[in-house]
């Protein structure tokens, strides 16, 4: 607790003295990695429909936490105006702390911790990890979502051999909790379009229901497991975080400049907060956040549209969406 009133008013003074440009989304209010790939890809899929060229620097600082240097962050703390009793507390936070090594029944000797504080990408021959997505040099999200599924099911079968005498409440939860939440991370950014794709992550979903519900026979229906569950499909599920963020575009509530939005002035159908549809030439462009998600924020009812808070909007796309 007292970490966190501390980086809040640390963060305050920062933001105040406007020492960080409005394209670092990283640790701060109103940016997260969404709202940061959000943006690179739109720019990067608006380049492949344009047939233009982008190119793009990714740096990755090896253990970067790990080797920084104590001495010089209180300097450069000092050096924008972060001194007096925090800059002692924070030295002091920061000060005789030690590591020890614990291996079976072996301990090292503390040894002291000279740099680090308390707290990744990978290139494969046309892909780099991002904030957590495998972007691909065509935007192809094969690859991403192959690894995703991958792993999912790697974390549902281990459940499925360590719990599966547990009830069904709590192997849901452990589903929801370690599962799903592989599968939608920054879903937004790379939610697919072909069938094949939905249809991998679905099976994922679809073998977790067997396993919550304990029926594993072959002519159960998994569809009603799925139904009982009350779980919506997880294209569903992307769609409404879809909805949501782009309301959180609209209203202000994040970064993202409102630029990519063009209002489609007066009209005869629909609710009068239309946006108007990019052009595309590629399906890259075409199922991007904003031309795919415009398609669908113009879809929607004027009683969702006109929701006056993020959370009864929530409610209200819910109530559409998954009935």
């Amino acid at each position: 607790m007292l970490e966190h009133i501390i980086t809040s008013n640390i963060m305050r003074h920062v933001e105040g003295q406007r020492m960080l440009m409005d394209a670092q989304h990283g640790f701060r209010k109103q940016r997260s990695c969404e709202t940061q790939l959000i943006v690179t890809i739109q720019d990067l899929a608006k380049a492949i429909d344009d047939k233009s060229q982008s190119d793009v620097i990714l740096l990755d600082f090896s253990k970067a936490f790990d080797k920084v240097p104590h001495t010089r962050l209180m300097s450069k703390l000092h050096h924008y105006g972060i001194r007096g009793s925090l800059h002692s507390w924070i030295a002091d936070f920061l000060r005789d702390r030690t590591q020890t090594v614990i291996l079976e029944n072996g301990k090292s000797d503390p040894a002291p911790v000279l740099s680090g504080v308390p707290q990744g990408m990978s290139l494969i021959v046309e892909t780099a990890k991002y904030l957590g997505v495998n972007i691909h040099n065509k935007l192809n999200w094969n690859h991403h979502i192959n690894q995703v599924t991958r792993k999912a099911n790697n974390t549902r079968a281990f459940l499925q051999r360590n719990i599966y005498q547990c009830p069904k409440k709590t192997k849901e939860l452990c589903y929801k909790t370690l599962v799903r939440p592989q599968m939608e991370f920054a879903s937004v950014i790379w939610d697919p379009h072909t069938a094949t794709h939905i249809h991998n992550l679905e099976m994922v979903q679809r073998r977790a229901a067997r396993f919550v519900t304990g029926d594993f026979h072959r002519t159960s229906s998994v569809t009603t497991m799925l139904q009982q569950l009350q779980w919506p499909t997880l294209q569903e599920r992307r769609s409404a975080d879809r909805a949501i963020m782009m309301f959180r575009i609209v209203r202000g509530l994040v970064a993202i400049p409102t630029s990519y939005l063009i209002p489609t002035g007066t009209t005869l159908r629909g609710h009068n907060k239309r946006l108007l549809i990019p052009y595309a030439r590629s399906d890259t462009y075409k199922y991007s956040f904003f031309p795919a998600t415009i398609r669908l924020w113009n879809s929607l009812p004027t009683c969702v549209i006109e929701c006056s808070s993020i959370n009864t909007f929530r409610n209200e796309l819910h109530n559409v969406l998954f009935q």
